[in-house]
């Protein structure tokens, strides 16, 4: 028999294993879970925080980033990017046009809120010093995601292996994990494309030439026909304006199919779980 000591000088150790001791003892009569774990630990356990929370997930979005890329970034790596709200600067090429692709879901209804470096890791018990480049809410299901952007050269073991330890920290808690890189997701056609739309944004274009391009491309079936008698930077900007739409995974040049629609369900395969085609997204593009 172990003597009874104070709980003030008995050690944590010993603590325990009276603890387990007097818990065997219980479990052995058919105890119930109610006695076998004290009530300050199961209150403990039943009140475990829930991530994301909508308070919570309101304050992440509406708050400085985790990182201020604007200021602690050298100029030749921090790219702006022009969002509805306001500018968003991402941290390398690669963030960058992770960033400008958002935008344009953004501004077509696939995306509903979107921050780079939204918060870190260990804010909510995660790994220590890790901020994900971006946070993504979506009007799919699920709804968030978390996107990291890397050069594809770049991803070492060590890296892969920080990426898997956020992935199995964040997915339990409800955000999916991404890793885009220029050999995928980033390729070269669909960095120039997505550019090449931002840069129609800043085009300016009257309403009524925008109705005027709507109307032609409707009966228009390539990029050409418009460009013939629009002129290229007119049908960038009704392109980027949604006049029209094209496949920005794809290289853009006069061939280029128009589409009457935003192709959602295309670009909803970025953020799926399961394989994609290599072909559709370059995966082969240097």
């Amino acid at each position: 028999m172990y003597r009874r000591r104070s709980r003030r000088s008995t050690p944590c150790l010993y603590r325990f294993v009276h603890f387990l001791r007097g818990r065997k003892t219980l479990a052995r009569s058919g105890a119930t879970y109610k006695q076998l774990v004290p009530r300050q630990w199961r209150s403990a356990v039943a009140k475990k925080p829930s991530y994301p929370s909508s308070s919570w997930l309101n304050d992440v979005f509406s708050s400085p980033p985790c990182r201020d890329i604007k200021h602690v970034s050298k100029s030749t790596t921090r790219v702006p990017v022009q969002f509805p709200a306001g500018v968003i600067y991402g941290e390398g090429g690669h963030e960058g046009t992770a960033l400008h692709l958002l935008n344009h879901f953004l501004r077509n209804g696939l995306a509903r809120q979107v921050k780079a470096q939204p918060f870190s890791l260990d804010e909510i018990g995660g790994p220590r010093g890790r901020v994900p480049d971006i946070l993504v809410e979506l009007d799919i299901e699920p709804p968030l995601h978390i996107i990291q952007c890397k050069s594809k050269r770049f991803i070492t073991p060590e890296v892969q292996q920080k990426f898997d330890e956020e992935k199995a920290f964040l997915e339990p808690r409800g955000f999916m994990f991404h890793c885009w890189t220029d050999r995928d997701k980033l390729s070269r056609p669909t960095s120039q494309s997505i550019r090449l739309l931002d840069r129609g944004l800043l085009l300016p274009i009257t309403h009524s030439r925008l109705s005027e391009i709507e109307s032609v491309a409707s009966q228009a079936s390539q990029l050409g026909e418009l460009i013939d008698q629009f002129g290229w930077d007119d049908a960038i900007a009704a392109a980027a304006n949604g006049a029209f739409y094209f496949n920005i995974t794809e290289n853009i040049n006069e061939e280029t199919p128009l589409l009457s629609r935003f192709p959602r369900q295309n670009y909803e395969l970025l953020f799926k779980q399961r394989s994609v085609p290599l072909g559709f997204w370059n995966a082969l593009a240097p």
